[in-house]
């Protein structure tokens, strides 16, 4: 996995991030849009998964299987900050085009789970109302 500020991190911090992943693995509930939040555009099938703690981290992947999210960039939330007229930042897209294309470079012959349903996604989804 990838990542502009992880050499910053301390041991505490890359802890957290290691039981937030560890909730997931052991099948707790995620919640759409707070632990889990597909991105735009989303026909290029990234999703981060978003940590509730400070500094707010993101991991940045796509699922190719059922329960198989492949994590391939990692980022201090601050990493990705910015404006642009229309909502999206230069750096927020710059990494959901890497996080796509390093999927291809990794296992180039897998292909994104194509369903923004989390809940087709993974078990345990707690979807937004």
């Amino acid at each position: 996995m990838h990542g502009g500020g992880v050499a910053e991190l301390d041991a505490e911090v890359l802890a957290k991030v290691r039981a937030f992943l560890g909730s997931f693995i052991d099948g707790e509930d995620i919640y759409e849009n707070i632990d889990l939040k597909i991105l735009k555009p989303k026909s290029m099938c990234v999703w981060e998964f978003r940590t509730r703690f400070d500094p707010h981290t993101r991991m940045l992947g796509c699922f190719i299987e059922r329960d198989l999210f492949l994590a391939t960039h990692f980022y201090l939330r601050s990493e990705l900050d910015g404006t642009e007229a229309d909502g999206i930042t230069k750096k927020w897209d710059t990494a959901i085009t890497k996080s796509a294309d390093e999927l291809t470079i990794l296992l180039p012959n897998a292909r994104p789970i194509r369903d923004a349903l989390l809940d087709h996604l993974i078990s345990g989804a707690i979807l937004d109302e």
